[in-house]
């Protein structure tokens, strides 16, 4: 969806897959981008600003491209890995930088201005002490680091392409139960779900300015646990002003409404 939520964009999948970005409400299809990769488009994003499009094809290619979708032209391109790439976004405080993360990777992008035009310049993620694993959710935080998920359920704090600490609770309990996938940051606090049907809300201070090089332990301030069958998988806060109301997509097949100001259960 653009920022200004005049426009939103469907990518395709299928034998030179278009992007075709609408017009809202009227649902007029505006532009038509082709080109930017063979076979899938897995995931894009519009900046900050909503002058560019970000999108980032599948096999056999993995194509990361800018888009310039106004003009309906490709900016800059290349080839983002050689692994399934599940997501790429770009940064809400630095219109220069994006990340994109996916099988066994998570990769940090520069958007550097030349003579020549715009280039993409990537780095990526090491995961030293740590096991790779596949990583389907992440925030980046105001100061540039960024927190991941693991499939097995802790949170990964990056600091330049490093992770710096591993999240997890008290007695080296995981954060969550398996994949942890949207995350949410506001007022402080970092709001995970995850594919065990739980919600927790973490002091993001805490997580930020540990000297712990390893592993460091915390609790939770606050836990909502929506079902044992579910897998937490989208998520969208309500609309309305001042509202704790979300919307939560659970792989299984349900949408649950959650009242997420912790007040009650």
């Amino acid at each position: 969806v653009h920022p200004t939520r005049e426009f939103f964009t469907v990518a395709e999948k299928g034998n030179h897959p278009i992007i075709v970005v609408y017009e809202y409400p009227s649902l007029r299809p505006c532009r038509v981008l082709r080109g930017g990769t063979k076979c899938e488009f897995s995931c894009v994003d519009f900046n900050l600003d909503g002058s560019l499009l970000a999108s980032v094809g599948g096999a056999p290619d993995y194509r990361l491209t800018l888009w310039n979708w106004r003009q309906e032209e490709v900016m800059q391109s290349c080839k983002g890995i050689s692994q399934e790439v599940y997501r790429v976004s770009f940064s809400p405080y630095d219109p220069e930088r994006l990340t994109s993360s996916g099988s066994g990777h998570i990769k940090f992008w520069k958007i550097a201005t030349t003579f020549t035009g715009l280039k993409l310049q990537g780095v990526m993620g090491h995961f030293g002490k740590t096991a790779a694993t596949d990583i389907e959710g992440y925030v980046e935080l105001p100061d540039g680091k960024v927190v991941s998920g693991t499939e097995w359920g802790n949170l990964l704090l990056w600091e330049g392409n490093t992770v710096r600490v591993e999240i997890c609770q008290k007695e080296e309990r995981n954060c969550h139960v398996g994949m942890v996938q949207p995350f949410n940051l506001e007022d402080g606090q970092l709001m995970t779900f995850g594919a065990d049907g739980s919600v927790r809300v973490w002091d993001l201070e805490r997580i930020n300015t540990t000297n712990i090089s390893s592993r460091f332990e915390m609790e939770p301030i606050n836990e909502l646990v929506v079902g044992h069958n579910v897998w937490l998988s989208s998520v969208v806060r309500s609309s309305l002003p001042d509202s704790f109301i979300w919307f939560v997509q659970d792989s299984n097949g349900a949408i649950w409404k959650l009242d997420l100001s912790f007040t009650n259960m």
